[in-house]
């Protein structure tokens, strides 16, 4: 079975991730920054920084791949 996701799908998903979650994601895959970058627009550590990406990554493989959080 093949599964599609769209451009809907990944909105939705994102919009469940934190405000914070979703800043740090956009920023680093839209806008191609750094995490060391990013510690200075949201004033996070970079330890910090790059465990809350990893998180949300791992949220939205959940959710685009069916689950529920």
């Amino acid at each position: 079975e093949i599964n599609i996701i769209t451009r809907l799908d990944i909105e939705e998903a994102m919009n469940i991730l934190s405000l914070t979650e979703r800043e740090i994601v956009t920023l680093h895959i839209n806008a191609g920054l750094s995490f060391k970058e990013i510690t200075k627009i949201i004033n996070l550590s970079l330890p910090s920084t790059y465990r809350r990406y990893k998180k949300a990554i791992s949220k939205l493989k959940i959710l685009l791949s069916g689950g529920s959080l």
